[in-house]
């Protein structure tokens, strides 16, 4: 279990850097073969743009979570590891980011989805 989670995690901290820099088209290359069928180059940078813009910058990313599932809802079936990690952003409010890794058929790991939301207040 330990090795999936760390091949997973490679994947998913570079889609980190990546986003974190601003460099959201060039994350496209990290998403999986079934997600970059339906979404182009464009569309991604364009969507992780205009969520990372109501947060940016992040700051004190901590990872809370991690968990390996094979059922996740509405995704096609398949070995998945989500993270979730806290941050803070510019204005000081805590935000949750979601990190979707999939098991692909080749046997690499690829982002199948990121999501970037405000937390409650406590």
């Amino acid at each position: 279990m330990f090795e999936i989670r760390a091949g997973a995690g490679v994947i998913a901290d570079s889609l980190l850097v990546l986003v974190d820099n601003e460099s959201y088209a060039e994350s496209w290359n990290l998403f999986a073969d079934m997600f970059r069928s339906q979404v182009d180059r464009v569309q991604l940078g364009s969507g992780i743009s205009a969520a990372r813009s109501q947060v940016n910058p992040l700051s004190d990313q901590e990872l809370i979570s991690i968990e390996y599932t094979t059922d996740l809802p509405r995704a096609m079936p398949g070995e998945y590891v989500v993270f979730t990690f806290r941050s803070r952003s510019g204005s000081g409010a805590r935000i949750s980011e979601s990190v979707m890794v999939i098991h692909e058929d080749d046997g690499s790991w690829a982002i199948m989805g990121y999501g970037v939301m405000p937390e409650p207040n406590p």
